[in-house]
Order: structure tokens, then C-alpha cells, then sequence
């Protein structure tokens, strides 16, 4: 799960009870492309920002892929219609899964104090 992915850390200790989570670690496994940032927000200490950036998957080529300027009403619609009946939904639940299982590992250890 973490051998091809580089992990990088101000707390260790933390980041093995993270990446203990079994949930977590099955779905880093049906992801293998994604990575994974944690992040505490500038303002509010106890809150922090989960990122998901893909290899192509998730969140890259979704509708940027589409020039649905140059298109009229109906072949604009026809267009989504066939892009969103595609595999963007099942790309969009395994992303969903991926972002609340490191969401669920984090929350589930207190934050070390620095």
C-alpha cells in the first residue's frame, strides 16, 4: 500500500496510527494512483484540509475534457448525458470512499501536540 507512494511527515508517530487504519489502507490499495495530503488549516488549528490528487483518476479530465461551448442545447446535454453515464460516477464513489476513509483515520487518533 505504502511502497510506491512517498510519505513525508512532521509526526510519525501520528502517521503510523493513520496508516494502521484498515479501512484506510483498502482503499489506498483499490487507489493505487491517488495521493493522499493532510494538511492543518492556516487559521483554525484543529481543523485540517484532506486532499486527493489523482494520476488521471479522480479529478483530473473530468469536464475539462469537454469543450461544451462550441455546442448547441441539446448536443450539449447529449454530450454530458453520455460523459456522466460513463465511468465518472464509479470513479466518483471510489473517490468518495478513499477521501472519508483517511477522513475516519484521522479523526480517529487526537492530533499530537508539536
Amino acid at each position: 500500500m505504502t511502497r510506491s507512494r512517498s510519505i513525508r511527515t512532521d509526526s510519525p508517530t501520528f502517521t503510523r496510527l493513520v496508516l494502521g487504519s484498515p479501512d484506510l489502507r483498502r482503499a489506498l490499495a483499490s487507489s493505487p494512483g491517488e495521493k493522499l495530503k493532510v494538511a492543518a488549516c492556516p487559521e483554525q488549528t484543529e481543523l485540517h484540509l484532506l486532499t486527493v490528487t489523482g494520476s488521471g483518476g479522480f479529478g483530473e479530465g473530468y469536464l475539462g475534457d469537454l469543450d461544451l461551448g462550441m455546442y448547441g442545447p441539446e448536443r450539449r446535454k447529449a454530450a454530458l448525458e453520455a460523459y456522466f453515464s460513463s465511468d465518472f460516477l464509479p470513479r466518483m464513489d471510489q473517490f468518495l470512499a478513499l477521501l472519508r476513509a483517511l477522513r475516519d483515520a484521522v479523526t480517529q487518533w487526537p492530533v499530537p501536540e508539536k
